[in-house]
């Protein structure tokens, strides 16, 4: 069985259409996001076109503020610092990736909390593992979504192949905090098929195309790849889709999967941002 993520994050952005027209209906306030790029990386410019287009069609203002390759921390600090203090703007995200002279980590304690739509703070990222959880990295909050779609049993193991600070290790504390039995698998983990095969989920972002094969994989998996990368012009997972799309329980495809759904979280997140804010100016 596919899992439709396009039809997920269609859900989604019928609400946020719904919500956004009523905020603004109500207090005249229209959602605000800032993306920061430095260096005009390629890889990332399609994503800036995708949260700009999406943005336009929800009805909410995307800006993007271009920065130069030898831009130095302390310049972008305050630019984000000023980002921060403005009323207006309701949400910071930093596109990644940053030049090598930058401290990707460092620079993101300049946002204001409130305003981390990407859950990059060391404040937020705090929230998830002390389970009072505000803002949520997209890409976790979408497979947490995914999986929870499934109507797991409480308990339900899952085993997440990435233990990046944007997708595995806040998911694994974001399942923790709804009862599910975690593993976290990476490179120097000893005999990943074995730990798969034995979980009811599996996770995957590894970048690797073909990574997750037969081998770890039974008819009772789910599988939801996080996974990017680009075969012969072509986007792909790190799933060999064809070889196990059959063999398992359910699976998302690459693209249709994920992907949608991260970019209507971190939209959700944005209005999460806007109300939360409103609510503190007029308090």
């Amino acid at each position: 069985m596919l899992i439709d993520g396009k039809a997920v994050a269609s859900e989604k952005k019928e609400k946020l259409i719904r919500d956004i027209a009523s905020l603004r209906s109500e207090t005249g306030i229209v959602p605000s996001m800032r993306l920061i790029s430095v260096g005009g990386d390629d890889s990332s410019a399609s994503y800036i076109r995708s949260k700009m287009r999406y943005g336009k069609k929800l009805g909410v203002n995307v800006e993007l503020t271009e920065l130069g390759e030898k831009t130095t921390e302390e310049e972008l600090g305050k630019v984000i610092s000023g980002f921060s203090a403005d009323s207006s703007t309701n949400g910071i995200v930093i596109e990644a990736p940053l030049p090598p002279h930058l401290d990707h980590t460092g620079i993101a304690q300049r946002i204001d909390p409130q305003k981390d739509i990407d859950c990059i703070t060391e404040i937020n990222q705090g929230k998830i593992a002390l389970n009072r959880e505000y803002m949520l990295p997209a890409t976790a909050q979408a497979i947490r979504t995914l999986i929870e779609l499934q109507e797991p049993e409480r308990g339900s193991t899952v085993t997440i192949i990435n233990r990046s600070p944007v997708i595995g290790r806040p998911l694994a504390l974001m399942l923790l905090n709804r009862d599910f039995t975690v593993s976290v698998c990476h490179s120097r983990t000893h005999d990943i098929p074995k730990i798969t095969r034995e979980s009811d989920f599996i996770v995957v972002g590894v970048g690797k195309a073909g990574f997750l094969t037969p081998d770890h994989v039974t008819g009772n998996s789910i599988v939801i790849d996080a996974g990017i990368n680009y075969a012969n012009g072509k986007l792909t997972g790190d799933a060999d889709f064809e070889s196990i799309k059959d063999k398992v329980k359910a699976i998302t495809p690459v693209p249709g999967g994920v992907g949608p759904v991260t970019t209507a979280c971190m939209f959700e997140n944005l209005l999460k941002a806007a109300r939360a804010q409103m609510k503190n100016f007029v308090d």
